[in-house]
């Protein structure tokens, strides 16, 4: 009885029990055939594949630094320590979302990432330099934002923080290892429900996958607007946030079952995040 006015309570409930079941009878089905699938798919040379390694990213990481930026001119308190403090606080986040667009970078231009520890400070002086130049153009020239837009930066710089820390965390203590990386005969698979603890591998779950699906925050821009524009601009999000996560599997980057849980995570918390900021 409770599932069912929960159901009929809006269209958004209706997404999350829609998607809750797709995304575990997908758990169930990879947990059997996650390697059968990487062995048929896999192509290490796939140009789709080292396009989206590349870009896939890049979306889902301007969605976050401008969410970012449009919550430092919108602090509301009248304690100006607390305004600082809040100021400085997006300026690290910021920071390292830009020296992550750094270490992106190198890897188009095929540098390998030890390649920072040659330039010493610049990399983190230049992404330090850069926020500081984005919060200043955002307090400065754009100065105010709607409602709504600040509701939408809520939710993408939300929806990027907590799904980054959480990504990361389980990449570093899942320890799975990434189907290019497995030993001759495969002997290292682990299923995605197997654990491993800090071995040096991060393939569980994806955070291209992540990023892509980021970009779902651009959705609510539209919503109001014209029929043309809702269709062009959900259209892109759904197709860039299918790619990506295709892209990742035929690379051999991660299994289905990374780009599923990770893109699981990512959906689910935007239609809370949808629900808490902006729905009302």
């Amino acid at each position: 009885m409770q599932i069912k006015k929960y159901w009929n309570q809006s269209i958004t409930n209706k997404l999350i029990i829609i998607i809750g079941i797709v995304w575990a009878s997908l758990a169930i089905l990879f947990a059997f055939y996650d390697l059968n699938i990487s062995k048929a798919v896999v192509n290490q040379n796939s140009i789709f594949g080292k396009f989206f390694a590349n870009f896939g990213e890049l979306p889902g990481l301007f969605v976050g630094l401008i969410s970012f930026f449009i919550l430092s001119v919108n602090i509301k308190t009248s304690n100006k320590i607390l305004k600082y403090l809040f100021l400085l606080i997006i300026w690290i986040l910021t920071t390292i979302l830009s020296l992550y667009f750094i270490a992106i970078l190198l890897r188009i231009l095929n540098l390998p990432l030890d390649f920072l520890s040659h330039l010493g400070y610049i990399p983190l002086l230049s992404a330090g330099m850069l926020t500081v130049l984005g919060m200043w153009i955002f307090q400065t020239k754009i100065k105010t934002f709607s409602i709504k837009n600040i509701s939408i930066a809520k939710i993408g710089a939300t929806l990027l923080s907590v799904s980054f820390i959480i990504v990361q965390i389980l990449k570093t203590y899942w320890g799975r290892i990434r189907f290019q990386d497995l030993a001759i005969g495969y002997s290292n698979f682990t299923p995605w429900y197997s654990p491993q603890g800090n071995t040096g591998g991060h393939s569980f779950p994806s955070g291209h996958t992540m990023f892509a699906l980021i970009t779902l925050a651009l959705i609510l821009l539209v919503l109001n607007q014209k029929k043309w524009k809702k269709i062009t601009v959900i259209t892109i999000v759904i197709i860039w946030g299918l790619l990506v996560p295709i892209s990742r599997v035929i690379i051999g980057a991660h299994y289905a079952s990374d780009v599923l849980f990770s893109g699981g995570l990512t959906i689910m918390l935007f239609l809370f995040l949808y629900k808490k900021y902006y729905q009302n």
